[in-house]
C-alpha cells in the first residue's frame, strides 16, 4: 500500500541527498521495505519483531556522499552542519511523536548503516500501539533557523528529504498525518493568510469503499503552528491541540459519509474492510472478552447514531480521544 502524498516544495529537489534518503529502507524481522511501503504483520509479531533502519550501501562510500551533499547543498547556501537526520515514530492513536535519533548530518558516517529501533529491547510505545500501527519517517531536517530567503528552506524543522514506511496490523485504523501549510500553499488553496487548519475528503474519494487513510483525507496545518507542535509534542498543549485536529478529521469524514446518497442502505458487512468501517472500529473499542458478534454490535449502534445526528457521533468521537482531559491538563499547563 502506498504512503505517497503530494506536497509542495516551493524549493525543489536536492538530487544527491534525494538519491541516498530514498534509498533508506526499514527492516521489520527478516523483511525489508522500502520508501513509501507499508508491512502489515500479525499483532503479536508487530510487537515483538526487530525493527531496524537501514542505511543504502553508496559504492563510493558513506563519507564521499556527504562530501558530494555537501558541494550540493553549498549551491544553495547551506552547509551539511546546519542539517539533522531524524528518525520520527509516530502513533495516530497515542497521539504521540518519538525521536529516538536526531543525528547531525555531518557526523553520519561515524554512526555505522543501520539504527535499531528498539535498542536493548525498549520498545518505543509506537512500536507497542497495534491497533493504530505505527508511521517511521525517516527525515533530514533544517536543525536551526535562517534567515528568510524566498526559494529557500529557512525555517527550523523544514524537511529536505524524506522517507516514510508503515507498520500496520490487518484491522488497524492509522489515523491522518498533517502536511504543514505555509502562505504558498495557503494561496494554492485559496485560504486566508492566517489559516491555521485545512480539512477535506479529496474529489473522487468515496469514504465507503476506499481502504486508505493516506489518500482519504488532506489535513492541511499552519507550518509554524505543526512545527510548534512537533517540538513540543510531549506538552499537554500539543497533546490537547493534536487531539483536537483528530475529532476535525473525523467530522470532516463523517460529514462526507452522511452526504452519500447510498449510506442508508449500507450495513456493517458493506463497510468493515473500508477506511470508514476502521474507522467506526476504532471508535467502538474491542476487550480481549469481546467475540466478533460483540463488535458488530457496537460498530452497527455507531453507525445508527451517525445516521440519526452527527453532533452526537461527535460525541463518542471526543470521548474517545479523551478530549476533555486533555483540554483540562492544557489550560493548568
Amino acid at each position: 500500500m502506498s504512503l505517497t502524498t503530494r506536497e509542495l516544495r516551493p524549493f525543489g529537489d536536492f538530487e544527491v541527498m534525494d538519491e541516498f534518503v530514498h534509498a533508506i529502507r526499514l527492516k521489520v524481522g527478516e523483511t525489508l521495505i522500502g520508501r513509501d511501503d507499508r508491512i502489515v504483520l500479525e499483532e503479536d509479531h508487530y510487537r515483538r519483531l526487530p525493527v531496524v533502519v537501514v542505511l543504502p550501501q553508496v559504492s563510493e562510500g558513506l563519507r564521499e556522499t556527504l562530501d558530494d551533499m555537501q558541494t550540493e547543498l553549498r549551491e544553495r547556501g547551506l552547509e551539511l552542519s546546519d542539517l539533522v537526520l531524524v528518525v520520527n515514530l509516530f502513533s495516530s492513536y497515542l497521539k504521540i511523536s518519538e525521536f529516538p535519533y536526531v543525528i547531525p548530518l555531518s557526523e553520519l558516517a561515524a554512526h555505522g548503516s543501520e539504527f535499531d529501533l528498539i535498542p536493548d529491547g525498549d520498545r518505543p510505545k509506537a512500536l507497542r500501539a497495534a491497533r493504530s500501527g505505527c508511521r517511521v519517517e525517516v527525515a533530514v531536517l533544517l536543525a536551526e533557523q535562517k534567515s528568510p530567503t524566498v526559494g529557500m528552506p529557512w525555517r527550523k524543522g523544514t524537511w529536505l528529504s524524506r522517507s516514510i514506511f508503515g507498520l500496520s496490523c490487518d484491522v488497524e485504523f492509522s489515523g491522518f498525518t498533517p502536511r504543514p501549510m505555509d502562505a504558498e500553499a495557503k494561496a494554492t488553496l485559496r485560504l486566508p493568510e492566517t489559516a491555521t487548519r485545512f480539512v477535506r475528503v479529496p474529489p473522487g474519494i468515496d469514504p465507503l469503499v476506499d481502504e486508505s487513510s493516506t489518500d482519504l483525507l488532506e489535513m492541511w496545518v499552519d507550518a509554524d503552528l505543526l512545527a510548534t507542535l512537533s517540538s513540543r509534542d510531549k506538552s499537554k498543549v500539543s497533546t490537547a491541540i493534536q487531539k483536537q485536529l483528530f475529532v476535525d478529521a473525523f467530522s470532516c469524514v463523517m460529514s462526507e459519509v452522511r452526504s452519500r446518497p447510498d449510506f442508508e442502505d449500507k450495513v456493517w458487512s458493506d463497510v468493515s474492510d473500508t477506511m470508514f468501517g476502521k474507522m467506526i472500529r476504532a471508535i467502538a473499542g474491542r476487550s480481549k472478552s469481546d467475540g466478533e458478534d460483540d463488535l458488530r454490535i457496537r460498530c452497527e449502534t455507531l453507525i445508527g447514531i451517525l445516521r440519526e445526528d452527527l453532533g452526537r457521533f461527535m460525541s463518542h468521537v471526543e470521548a474517545f480521544a479523551d478530549l476533555t482531559d486533555s483540554m483540562i491538563q492544557s489550560l493548568g499547563e
